[in-house]
């Protein structure tokens, strides 16, 4: 037995033992009641998930129940207390449909038409140009680590590794692997408030920072620290961090022209064809 079966044959004995009716016309279970209209059994059973406990079939199905029933005593209640003016949707019905042929005329050409590609250089030229446009609102930092437990015996070799051999960060790499240490030794930028939930970092703004290369401990861990590079709040963002912003605002200004020149074009090939009057 499927699990629609299943849920229907559930759905048969609780709330046939409930009072539940039989359609007059197709002989199907009825779930419920609203005057002239009808919850038939099978209307629901497509809104009941595959692979769910019979139990909770039946409370969805409670609830998928009062559901209906509460729409539709509010329609009717709605229809009683509207003039018939009120009721007259016709204006709102057409401009809606125009409204939804439009758009989907629209995304059509969109997508048949808009690059969606934009090089580095473009992303580039508009940061360049609209720099104050991307202010920080929160300081940045760019930093190194290496976390130590305290009882690792190797501290000097780590420590040398680490503050005295920038030049091969793959090897620092693969020491800190076959350890089992945690590190993190990319050029990537954060924000502040996430570098210090991962390094217990004792500052509120890195205006506080005042050095370059710092080790410490806590009561659980030895710390090593290269601070690469800082962004204070209301200096100019780094391009790396706003570059998916940039593209996505490129590509809507694609659109827009692209929109643009499809209305004109449009409006044109009206007034030459004659279609268009304005009065």
């Amino acid at each position: 037995m499927n699990i629609k079966s299943l849920i229907f044959f559930l759905l048969t004995i609780l709330l046939y033992s409930c009072g539940t009716e039989f359609h007059p016309k197709s002989d199907e279970i009825i779930l419920a009641r609203v005057q002239d209209d009808y919850l038939l059994a099978s209307e629901i059973t497509s809104y009941i998930p595959k692979n769910i406990l019979a139990s909770d079939s039946v409370e969805l199905s409670k609830s998928l129940i009062k559901k209906w029933v509460d729409n539709k005593i509010l329609l009717q209640k709605a229809k009683q207390n509207l003039t018939e003016e009120d009721l007259n949707f016709d204006k709102q019905l057409e401009e809606y449909k125009n409204s939804l042929i439009i758009y989907k005329y629209q995304s059509k050409l969109l997508y048949q038409n808009l690059d969606t590609v934009v090089d580095a250089q473009e992303i580039k030229n508009y940061f360049e140009n609209n720099k104050n446009n991307f202010i920080l609102d929160e300081d940045l930092i760019k930093i190194n680590f290496i976390i130590l437990s305290l009882d690792f015996d190797k501290v000097s070799e780590v420590r040398k590794l680490f503050f005295y051999n920038n030049k091969d960060k793959i090897a620092t790499e693969e020491y800190c692997k076959k350890n089992n240490l945690k590190y993190y030794l990319e050029d990537k930028w954060f924000r502040l408030q996430e570098i210090k939930s991962l390094i217990p970092l004792n500052i509120n703004s890195i205006s506080e920072i005042k050095y370059k290369e710092h080790e410490f401990k806590d009561a659980d861990f030895m710390y090593f620290i290269k601070i690469i590079d800082t962004r204070k709040t209301q200096e100019i963002k780094p391009l790396c961090f706003v570059k998916n912003d940039i593209q996505e605002i490129i590509i809507d200004k694609r659109k827009q022209n692209l929109l643009k020149k499809m209305h004109e074009d449009i409006f044109e090939e009206g007034i030459k064809k004659n279609k268009i009057e304005i009065y």
